[in-house]
């Protein structure tokens, strides 16, 4: 495990003079959003690693993100400066020495519902750490940082107006991407979690209403939908997530039926999320999109033993995070273990077993109960 990890990231949230960095509001000088760095460290943490960001490692690009639509986006000159040129370089170069590999691959994350920017930062690094990437981009969108009701009314409008923010920051990581020769396009991942899955499509479809030639590429080889607060049926509507079927070669959607977010979701939507109920028509969709059920390790905890409402495991739960590294890896999807197939899709929806006699099992008690 690395001790320290650089985050690159985007944030439209307003800019603190405390240690919190960035706020939970929406920038007001006319920035959509600025770009920069913080090293996140390792520093212990149990069960979970504890992974902190550094406030005076913190690095803002001196060139801000003002242009005012998408055409001006895609026409705006490459800045090596600028964090998103360095993240796409730096894992082009190194994927062409090395190849295609987990340790030449990039995550570009979208957190959701309940963070602040430094919870953020941290989920960023824990992640990349787990799943087995080299780099990662986070766009940190102004969440509340707290879990109930009104936070996620208030987050879940925030989600929806960062969609043009987050737009313009995809279309730069997408211009700098054609930049280079298809065969040395870098390994990227898109890792989306929560309701960063509605800023996902708010984003999709400002850039499909503006610029939706950028829209016909396969930029990432895998996108992992977790715990995805978005409709169930996101992937077969143009308006919601169906153009990721183009963006992505594989898609795979992580859910667990515990989750309270997502019955939060549930009751205020009155729809079924993705991140619960699976994609609708699951059959009618691509053999690439694959079902991944973690309900049976879906429950944790933070290393203070507050509960994550079931909705953190794609970070916490290690069976969840070994499962996809062992996707980012390449394994075959039939031969993920534990993976066990469905009935019904058994080449494409999988449940992750609990397992007492793991460490992470042993770790949370279940091991010591299983001797008694």
């Amino acid at each position: 495990m690395r001790d320290v990890i650089r985050v690159r990231f985007a944030t439209n949230r307003n800019q603190t003079a405390d240690g919190t960095l960035f706020g939970s509001s929406f920038r007001n000088d006319g920035i959509f959003f600025v770009t920069g760095s913080i090293d996140v460290r390792h520093e212990g943490g149990s069960p979970h690693p504890n992974w902190v960001p550094d406030p005076n490692s913190l690095h803002i690009d001196p060139g801000h993100m003002t242009l005012a639509s998408i055409p001006q986006a895609i026409a705006a000159p490459d800045s090596s400066a600028n964090t998103i040129s360095d993240f796409i370089d730096k894992l082009t170069h190194r994927g062409s020495r090395l190849g295609k590999t987990p340790n030449t691959s990039g995550i570009v994350f979208l957190p959701g519902f309940d963070n602040t920017f430094l919870t953020a930062m941290s989920s960023s690094a824990q992640i990349t750490s787990a799943y087995g990437a080299s780099d990662v981009f986070c766009f940190s969108w102004p969440s509340q940082g707290e879990f109930g009701l009104p936070p996620y009314l208030t987050d879940r409008e925030s989600a929806y107006r960062s969609g043009t923010a987050i737009a313009l920051a995809l279309i730069a990581i997408f211009s700098k991407v054609h930049r280079f020769e298809k065969s040395q396009w870098p390994n990227l991942h898109l890792v989306s979690h929560s309701m960063g899955n509605r800023a996902l499509s708010a984003a999709i479809q400002n850039i499909s209403i503006s610029a939706h030639e950028l829209l016909s590429d396969n930029y990432f080889e895998y996108a992992l939908l977790m715990a995805a607060d978005e409709d169930y049926d996101a992937l077969k509507e143009p308006n919601k997530l169906m153009q990721l079927l183009t963006l992505a070669n594989n898609i795979d959607v992580y859910t667990n039926d515990s989750d309270a977010a997502m019955l939060l979701s549930n009751y205020v939507n009155f729809h079924a999320p993705l991140g619960s109920f699976g994609p609708a028509d699951f059959d009618k969709l691509p053999d690439r999109v694959v079902w991944i059920d973690c309900t049976d390790v879906g429950t944790t905890y933070e290393n203070d033993g507050s509960n994550d409402w079931g909705h953190q495991y794609y970070r916490n739960s290690e069976p969840v995070a070994a499962d996809v590294n062992q996707v980012l890896r390449g394994v075959p999807t039939e031969r993920i273990s534990p993976r066990l197939p469905d009935s019904q899709f058994p080449t494409r929806k999988f449940v992750i077993p609990f397992q007492v006699n793991t460490a992470w099992a042993t770790r949370r008690g279940y091991g010591r109960l299983a001797k008694v």
